[in-house]
């Protein structure tokens, strides 16, 4: 089952998540492309998640998205075609 959410440009879209690093840089008055991370999924299947390089540490200290990483990364829910303004403006990390 898909989990959808309410854009107030889209209007019901799937749902994604991206770090707030990534989300507050975008929102800034002069945002820079940022490193991303995402987790493993399935050949084919759509990115859930993206995580910037702070996040990606935590994560590495943790050893997996747990509370405490996912407490770091404070995910914010965003439509798959926001998600994807995200995904076009930052820069994947080569071993994704």
């Amino acid at each position: 089952m898909v989990d959808l959410l309410k854009c107030g440009t889209h209007g019901e879209r799937e749902t994604r998540f991206v770090c707030t690093h990534l989300f507050q840089n975008a929102r800034s008055e002069s945002p820079r492309s940022m490193r991303y991370f995402e987790p493993a999924h399935d050949e084919g299947e759509p990115t859930p998640a993206i995580w910037c390089e702070a996040c990606e540490t935590v994560i590495l200290e943790q050893g997996e998205v747990n509370e405490a990483a996912a407490d770091f990364a404070s995910f914010h829910m965003v439509c798959d075609f926001c998600f994807q303004k995200y995904l076009d403006e930052n820069t994947p990390d080569a071993a994704t």
